[in-house]
């Protein structure tokens, strides 16, 4: 069996492929697809693949839409791999930049010869190696070498110093302090957080650690949720490309991991959230470690290929004691969203570490809302109401918790919400796995 690494060739064109393919024989195990939605399956099923030479149009997926399709799969492989995109006489710098700004790692121009594209072909892979090497058992569980695809390089040195200045400017926020000051716990040790391993969490496990926080923790102390989310994360992703809205997820993470102590807990609570679960803490410095990084993220000079990346932050805050030493798991972490999305809706770029008040919402604001309700799910087949069933009835929690105070129905509260969070994890896992 070759032990050649393969290259996948993607193109409408045989003539592109059969030069391409001709020039890089002996070289690489040549893998030839000529729409983007075989080359997919081709990417799936052949795990030697070390690149991808795609050109634009593609029949069904186009050279972009594989990338991406690429970069948003969970197998370190896939979405670490170098895409480059074949370059017509036509593609002009504009076009290049564009390209660069979209993930495409480099460019492999037609009409080269053999010994041309060889050398062209080999000095993009080992530049992206160069640049993105690590190793990938840190991520993946397994003893290999990958390139780290988190956000392409481009190939202007001016522009390389702007993803590094990235990096420089949350340096910048190192001495922000934890969540809770040192003379709270000064036995406890900092935890270590590899950034790589901040991967998305199931919320049945994210459960089980805050239950195991509550109940270990010490009289006076109180456990904190946090949960972070960037404003505007799927504007910025269509602007800028996942990539790099992946290695600045990176950055941001091991900037929130340095702050934390050896029983906290860190983890992606969904694509553009994080969550931290915190010990020994309360309510206000929770809120104040959190309007530190948020202020820290908005003062963020990040540009990429002379534009300019705006960031703001939203943070939603719950914590025991003061939310009621009576709440759940399930309800603590409930209410740290629902903060989030209170923050996000009013506008983004704060934090929300309390309910509004209750004042503030007359008896018309609630009929006007329940009557816009009950056209809605008068329209709404029952289809997409079951769809949606897991997270109506959370909303609808409160609402619950509030008719049981005044009628004591002797509804199963606990258990209604535990069996709508499992429920609703299950469809999050069913919808990331078929993504």
């Amino acid at each position: 069996m070759s032990e050649l690494p393969h290259l996948l060739i993607v193109d409408s064109s045989k003539v592109v492929r059969a030069s391409l393919a001709k020039n890089l024989q002996g070289h690489f195990v040549i893998r030839e697809e000529k729409c983007g939605e075989t080359a997919w399956q081709t990417l799936v099923l052949d795990s030697k693949i070390v690149g991808v030479i795609a050109g634009v149009q593609l029949d069904k997926l186009d050279g972009f839409a594989l990338l991406e399709k690429a970069r948003a799969n969970k197998l370190c492989r896939l979405k670490n791999l170098p895409f480059f995109l074949i370059e017509s006489d036509a593609m002009r710098g504009q076009a290049k930049e564009l390209a660069l700004a979209n993930g495409i790692a480099g460019f492999v121009p037609k009409g080269l010869g053999a010994a041309e594209t060889i050398q062209v072909v080999g000095d993009l892979l080992e530049r992206w190696r160069q640049r993105n090497a690590v190793d990938c058992a840190e991520i993946c569980g397994v003893s290999e070498r990958c390139s780290l695809a988190r956000s392409p390089l481009p190939e202007d040195p001016a522009h390389v110093s702007t993803y590094h200045g990235m990096s420089d400017v949350f340096g910048q926020m190192g001495d922000i302090s934890g969540i809770a000051p040192p003379e709270i716990v000064p036995a406890r040790s900092v935890a270590t957080f590899p950034v790589e391993k901040l991967d998305l969490a199931r919320r049945d496990a994210l459960e089980s650690k805050l239950g195991n926080l509550i109940a270990n923790r010490r009289r006076r102390h109180g456990v904190g949720v946090l949960i972070f989310g960037i404003d505007d994360y799927g504007a910025l992703v269509k602007r800028f490309g996942q990539g790099l809205m992946d290695r600045i997820d990176l950055k941001f993470g091991q900037l929130l991991g340095s702050k934390l102590r050896a029983d906290d807990h860190i983890s992606k609570l969904a694509e553009d959230r994080i969550v931290i679960l915190a010990s020994d803490t309360t309510l206000a410095q929770s809120a104040a470690f959190a309007e530190r990084i948020r202020k820290g993220v908005t003062a963020a000079q990040v540009s990429v290929a002379g534009q300019r990346i705006q960031m703001g932050l939203s943070v939603g805050v719950a914590c025991l004691p003061e939310d009621g030493v009576e709440s759940s798991v399930a309800a603590l972490l409930l209410k740290a969203e629902q903060r989030l999305v209170v923050a996000l809706q009013a506008g983004g770029n704060r934090v929300v570490s309390r309910d509004f008040s209750k004042a503030a919402v007359t008896e018309q604001d609630i009929a006007r809302a329940l009557d816009q309700l009950a056209l809605l799910f008068a329209d709404a087949s029952p289809e997409v109401l079951a769809s949606q069933l897991p997270r109506l009835g959370l909303t609808a929690l409160p609402m619950l918790q509030q008719m049981e105070r005044t009628y004591q129905f002797g509804l199963p509260l606990e258990e209604i919400g535990r069996r709508l969070n499992e429920e609703l994890g299950v469809k999050e896992v069913a919808a990331a796995a078929s993504a």
